[in-house]
């Protein structure tokens, strides 16, 4: 093609290029262009000669920028089939272009250094070092014309890296050539990044736009190298020297600096390696930089300042762990050790939890190496460490309000409350956790500061607002009161782990009479204040294992107070106090149910009172939580007794009001069909709701209280019992073996059989109707289906993830949701531990294929995935495992095919033909 039919053709390219990208080319007009560029591609010599007409700096830049893809595409795909003597040519134009044909540095846009770079780049994939062996030194002269050159030089350096090294696009052999060739250049490019470092730290010249660029450049260019090159030659050229010095300069080089240190401590290596790295980076010219980066940064009153923040102290973490890794072995921790792990347990106290998270996982980490915990230098700052975490568990910090310093970082990292709930849960475990590891190492100061800090909360007065808020006569979740209360409660149990696994202990010993009379002293605290009181009683909890039967009145009290919280009365959906008493009742419930486990003799002789409570429960339709946990109490009392006979009369007086309707008539037959079930629990239509609150609550009730008693039955054979203070051991009058259908003669399996056995088929009839909601689905409206779907908590709980706590009024959806789980999950249980405790009772009849292929297997292609998944984990494996051997061919060889087919053909088939 000749001079004028080219200039003509690049015309014609020009024109095309800026209609394309104009508001008024049509989407079949820019396709028919794109096609006949695409047409024109093939020929790579026009592309070749259009592209460098292109790029000339006169044109636009969307013009010149297509350019850079016309010859680029051209190396790609024809470098090959293009002559030698046309191949230096393209060398030397593109040279030529960088040099002499491109605007100045603050002119050019990036993109287009960034296109042209990617020429040499190219290039060099297919030419270096065999057929190129002087790029080196050109690239070195080029650097050296300009700035602009510079830059280039450093954008070609960078692409190549990542490219070649990082993201690994060629093959080994290529790219083996490639990596060689650029290690023995390695020197020759240490120097070409610290030059602009060098240069900015002479002259000071942070306005100068041309140099800021250029060293911005320099420092993502370097951080790509910092990934791959030998930490030898790190340490030889001392670069992050000249990083750390940056780290007084301008907020963006300060990032781009902390970006090449993180770089560096992050590396995987030998422990060789991470000796080298912590020797780098604690090198005082390296340290002393940072730590004090990191102190100006500190206040963070801006979000760039509060992300240098978080860099910094990601740097020092990394340190910090790279030493833990290494104590085990025969290492001396650098000469700023101590002042290292200072600064790490004063940033724990930092207001942003952001900042103090990633320390608290660096100091379980470090505390579990002997040799570091118990050097003199950590050892002497875990008192310190601990009252910092005092006040880390306080709950504050909710970006929508205003009440602590917390709460203006919390800003900057989170959305919303509720993404800073979730946080919350899994930083509050953590820094529970470190409490615990800290008592362990020194239990006499955290008991002491433990018990410091409950007496000061006692001797408080209530604050139930925070300053600046509306008066109010009740606390709330926000309250001062409230969080003190809370967060020393958990701060309190953590601390007495220490002494309640060794009892035996002198610091145990010492704890026991300040134990006791702090006890006390909460057990005598009193206010009106549900939500205070339910805190009262997360604190009573972890001191429930000092009491014993000489401290008869202090354990009477407590019962009192127990008892009277979980008797508190049902409170209006709409009540403001709801929210507050229900938690009451839960932690009283807790608390007691905790204590009854600990205690059971001690609380023996108020079974009756117990029993007969309960039964008042029943008959007044209480709640069913509160029911539950004192049913489950009550049957731990039982298994106490010295009389089976009298165990078997009290279980079956608690059991005999639910299992009346869990076999009744209209039960019954309301679990045959799913269309009846629906309708009777209200699901269906949620207009009746309210109507069949009863029905739901009922069966919530039975099915939770009959797993409680199948899960916490055991033989009473050989007790001990209380006979005034002192505690005497008995034999338990067993009576003789009555001829049941089963073949074992314990008593224990005799009041099983005789109270829990009846209630099978209606629990096998339940799950079967609950696996068949799943059937009548496109029958149900979209919100009702939503509740078959797992509720939030459950897909959080799959995750891994803690749920964040709320206090928000539940949704009838999220009601039903919640009970249609529930239930299920309680059914599966009891099952679970019927084929667990009562085996002999359960495999003894004839075959269970068919009765379990109709109930618990029913409709197991209308189920998802999840509930397959708890009917396999939750029963199928102990029905598998529990089968005697030779009950085999009755049970399993029937069940098992029908089951593995499912599985297999229909649930991987599916999977197989989705995931392609």
């Amino acid at each position: 093609m000749n001079a004028n039919g080219l200039h003509q053709t690049v015309e014609n390219l020009a024109e095309k290029i800026q209609f394309i990208y104009s508001p008024d080319c049509s989407n079949e007009a820019r396709s028919s262009i794109y096609k006949e560029i695409e047409t024109m591609k093939s020929d790579y010599i026009l592309s070749l000669r259009a592209g460098f007409e292109l790029i000339r700096k006169e044109n636009l830049d969307v013009v010149r920028n297509f350019g850079y893809q016309l010859i680029e595409d051209a190396i790609k795909y024809f470098w090959n089939d293009i002559p030698l003597s046309e191949k230096v040519s393209i060398k030397e134009g593109v040279f030529r272009h960088i040099s002499q044909e491109m605007k100045s540095l603050q002119d050019e846009k990036i993109y287009l250094k960034t296109s042209v770079s990617k020429l040499v780049v190219e290039i060099m994939k297919r030419e270096f070092p065999q057929h190129w062996p002087t790029l080196g030194t050109e690239l070195e002269q080029l650097a050296a014309t300009n700035a602009l050159c510079a830059q280039v030089v450093l954008l070609i350096l960078k692409q190549v890296s990542e490219d070649v090294i990082v993201l690994r696009l060629l093959d080994g052999v290529r790219r083996k050539e490639i990596q060689q060739a650029l290690v023995e250049n390695l020197h020759w490019l240490m120097a070409l990044f610290q030059r602009p470092i060098q240069l900015m730290l002479q002259t000071k010249a942070e306005n100068d736009e041309e140099l800021n660029q250029l060293l911005s450049t320099c420092l993502q260019t370097l951080n790509v190298y910092l990934e791959w090159i030998h930490l030898k030659l790190i340490e030889e050229t001392g670069i992050l020297r000249f990083c750390s010095l940056l780290l007084h300069s301008a907020p963006a080089y300060r990032a781009a600096s902390l970006g090449c240190l993180m770089t560096v401590v992050e590396r995987k290596g030998t422990h060789e390696e991470k000796k080298t790295i912590i020797k780098c980076v604690t090198e005082m010219d390296v340290f002393e930089p940072l730590v004090a980066c990191c102190l100006s940064c500190s206040p963070a009153p801006d979000e760039s300042t509060f992300h240098l923040l978080l860099s910094a102290t990601s740097i020092l973490v990394s340190v910090g762990e790279l030493i833990g890794d290494l104590s085990n072995e025969d290492y001396a921790p650098p000469a700023v050790f101590p002042q290292l792990v200072t600064l790490l347990a004063e940033l724990v106290g930092h207001p942003s939890h952001s900042v103090s998270f990633p320390l608290l996982t660096m100091w379980l980490d470090l505390l579990d190496k002997t040799a570091l915990a118990k050097s003199p230098v950590v050892n002497g700052l875990l008192p310190q460490l601990l009252q910092t975490l005092q006040n880390k568990l306080l709950k504050v910090g909710l970006p929508s309000r205003h009440d602590s310093v917390s709460c203006r970082f919390s800003q900057f990292e989170f959305d919303d409350d509720e993404a800073f709930l979730t946080f919350f849960a899994t930083f509050r475990n953590d820094a529970g956790l470190l409490v615990k590891k800290i008592a362990n190492l020194i239990p006499g100061e955290a008991l002491r500061q433990a018990i410091f800090w409950a007496e000061q909360v006692l001797a408080a007065p209530i604050q139930t607002i925070a300053e600046g808020e509306p008066p109010a006569s009740l606390c709330t979740q926000y309250s001062p009161s409230y969080l003190q209360w809370d967060s020393m409660a958990t701060f309190l149990e953590c601390a007495v782990q220490y002494p309640r696994k060794n009892k035996n202990t002198k610091v145990a010993e010492a704890f026991t009479p300040q134990g006791l009379r702090l006890l006390g002293q909460l057990v005598s605290f009193t206010t009106g204040d549900a939500l205070l009181l339910s805190t009262t009683m997360s604190a009573i909890s972890p001191l429930t294992y000092l009491l014993s039967a000489t401290e008869s009145v202090l354990f009477n009290s407590l019962v009192d107070k127990l008892l009277s919280a979980i008797d508190i009365p049902h409170m209006k959906p709409n009540d403001p106090r709801r929210y507050s008493c229900r938690l009451l009742q839960s932690h009283a419930c807790s608390s007691f149910l905790n204590l009854c486990t600990a205690h059971p003799l001690l609380l023996l002789p108020r079974l009756d009172d117990l029993v007969s409570y309960i039964m008042t429960l029943l008959n007044q339709a209480g709640e069913s939580l509160q029911t539950s946990i004192l049913i489950e109490a009550a049957v731990i009392l039982t298994n106490e007794l010295t009389d089976t006979q009298s165990q078997r009369d009290h279980l079956t007086q608690l059991l005999g009001p639910l299992a009346n309707w869990w076999r009744s008539p209209e039960f019954s037959q309301a679990i045959t069909r799913p269309e009846l079930f629906a309708e009777y629990m209200g699901i269906m239509d949620w207009n009746t709701a309210l109507a069949k609150a009863g029905n739901r609550k009922q069966c919530h009730l039975c099915l939770r209280s009959m797993d409680s008693i199948a899960r916490r039955l055991k033989a009473a054979k050989t007790v001990s019992v209380v006979v005034g203070r002192d505690v005497v051991k008995r034999q338990a009058t067993c009576l003789p073996p009555k001829p049941l259908s089963f073949q074992s003669g314990d008593p224990y399996d005799i009041i099983a059989g005789e109270l829990l056995r009846p209630l099978l088929d209606n629990i096998f009839r339940y799950i079967r109707v609950s696996n068949a909601l799943y059937s009548i689905r496109g029958q149900m409206t979209v919100e009702v289906a939503a509740t078959l779907e797992l509720s939030e908590n459950e897909k959080l709980q799959i995750l891994g993830l803690n749920a964040p706590p709320s206090n928000r009024v539940k949704s009838d959806a999220v009601r039903m949701q919640h009970f249609v789980h529930d239930t299920f999950g309680f059914a599966l249980q009891f099952l679970n531990s019927f084929v667990v405790k009562y085996g002999a009772m359960f495999f003894s009849g004839p075959s269970l294929a068919e009765p379990l292929l109709k109930t618990l297997y029913y409709e197991l292609e209308s189920l998802p995935l999840a509930r397959i998944r708890l009917l396999i984990r939750g029963i199928t494996r102990n029905i598998v495992t529990r089968c005697p051997v030779e009950r085999y061919n009755d049970h399993l060889i029937p069940l098992l095919p029908r089951l593995l087919e499912h599985c297999f053909r229909v649930r991987h088939g599916i999977a197989w033909e989705t995931a392609f």
